[in-house]
């Protein structure tokens, strides 16, 4: 501390001991004055003020690098690709199990329908029954169990875009489709298997696709049975 003519810059009284400047306790008290301590404070070797920036903070503040972010980014990516192609998956065959289920349910209807007919049927007209062929054709006849539906016919009906339909027809009553407009009857073949010293028998084959262009949706239910008609016609099985 440079002392000039027995004072000291701070203004504290100065002891001469040997030429050696000793200053009293009240420079020691201004040394700790407001000044002093902002000095040591901002400028003091080691200090930690609330100005001072480690190097962590800064890098902290700097946000992602350029490979931090193209790793996050893929990552997400990731994660999207996959949902995307799960829901897309689980959507297709929810589609294919949907287009099963409607084809099944038309060819239960239609084998369900015409085997409760042919049980109650007289007889099998067959001028008006076509065997053996695809598309095939059955009429029944009800001429003395009920008039009004005699005769009952099942046959095909092709439309302009080439997909069958099921109609069903009794007595002079309205021909109506059986099977639902998703569906396409692809087969419907009767065989006769009635002979001259047994109940009258038939076998039906049914295969009944859904309606569609797309292959991943297409679906078909191939089902087979035989019914024999149950009025009295003088056999016994």
């Amino acid at each position: 501390m440079e002392i000039l003519n027995g004072k000291n810059l701070m203004g504290g009284k100065v002891l001469k001991k040997g030429g050696t400047g000793v200053l009293k306790s009240s420079a020691l008290q201004h040394s700790s004055t407001p000044a002093l301590r902002r000095c040591s404070y901002f400028l003091g070797p080691g200090s930690r003020g609330k100005h001072s920036a480690s190097p962590g903070t800064a890098r902290k503040r700097a946000g992602f690098t350029l490979i931090e972010l193209l790793v996050y980014m893929g990552i997400i990516g990731f994660i999207l690709v996959t949902a995307t192609s799960v829901t897309f998956e689980f959507a297709q065959a929810r589609a294919k199990v949907g287009s099963l289920r409607e084809a099944n349910r038309n060819a239960r209807l239609v084998l369900s329908r015409l085997v409760s007919e042919v049980r109650e049927a007289d007889g099998i007209n067959g001028g008006g029954t076509t065997f053996g062929t695809n598309p095939g054709q059955l009429s029944l006849s009800f001429a003395t169990t009920d008039p009004t539906r005699d005769p009952t016919i099942f046959s095909i009906v092709t439309d302009g875009s080439g997909r069958r339909t099921l109609y069903l027809q009794q007595g002079s009553g309205p021909n109506l489709p059986l099977t639902s407009p998703k569906v396409n009857m692809e087969e419907f073949v009767l065989t006769d298997l009635s002979t001259a010293v047994k109940t009258k028998t038939i076998a039906v084959h049914v295969k009944a696709s859904y309606w569609t262009n797309d292959l991943l949706f297409a679906a078909s239910a191939i089902l087979d049975t035989t019914v024999q008609v149950k009025r009295a016609d003088g056999f016994s099985n």
